[in-house]
């Protein structure tokens, strides 16, 4: 997919530097008509423009995992903090204990 989007991005910055020359050109010689159309075209290029398609850069959406992870937090605060006030004998210690094996 990288490829692909790498190869797509290439391509139309190659289109677009082509008709930018050519719209140049035919303003640099008068041709208006003909510098019409290079404008024309130049918008069409626009509506087809690489990032109007979206590639994926991330397997996930970074908009929908902010939203699911913004509502965990206030619960897993909440859990460190109270394992944290309750000492030796709370579930988080008694948790990593466990886990580590050491006491």
């Amino acid at each position: 997919m990288l490829e692909s989007r790498n190869r797509n991005w290439d391509e139309f910055a190659a289109r677009i530097e082509y008709v930018k020359e050519r719209l140049r050109s035919y303003l640099d010689n008068g041709k208006i008509d003909d510098a019409e159309r290079a404008k024309k075209e130049l918008e069409i290029l626009d509506a087809i423009h690489p990032e109007k398609n979206t590639y994926p850069i991330w397997p996930f959406d970074t908009q929908i995992l902010i939203k699911f992870l913004t509502p965990q937090i206030v619960p897993l605060v909440s859990f460190v903090v109270s394992s944290i006030q309750d000492g030796k004998g709370s579930v988080l210690s008694n948790i990593l204990h466990t886990l580590f094996g050491q006491k």
